[in-house]
């Protein structure tokens, strides 16, 4: 999920039930979602490097994205050079 802080921040949750290794995920804003449900990365926002591990975490993108746009994210893993599709979308919530 994507909540919008009020503060100049958003927020989202990530699954990081991921197979073993690190990766880079970078997260997008889009005004819209693709009808496939999945994100189009219309603007990139951060980028952030992970360990997988069971569970999820709680990322602070350092950017305000606006309420009823959307968020997702690509993973690509450090091991293999490959990259993920695009997440599914996430609507930004106040």
């Amino acid at each position: 999920n994507a909540t919008n802080s009020g503060g100049g921040n958003t927020f989202v949750t990530m699954d990081t039930n991921l197979p073993a290794g690190t990766y880079l995920v970078v997260f997008y804003k889009s005004q819209s979602c693709h009808a496939s449900g999945n994100g189009e990365g219309e603007q990139p926002l951060i980028r952030f490097g992970i360990t997988a591990q069971p569970g999820s975490i709680q990322l602070n993108l350092n950017q305000q994205v606006p309420v009823g746009w959307f968020v997702t994210a690509t993973a690509t893993s450090d091991a293999t050079g490959n990259t993920s599709e695009f997440s599914a979308c996430s609507a930004v919530t106040p």
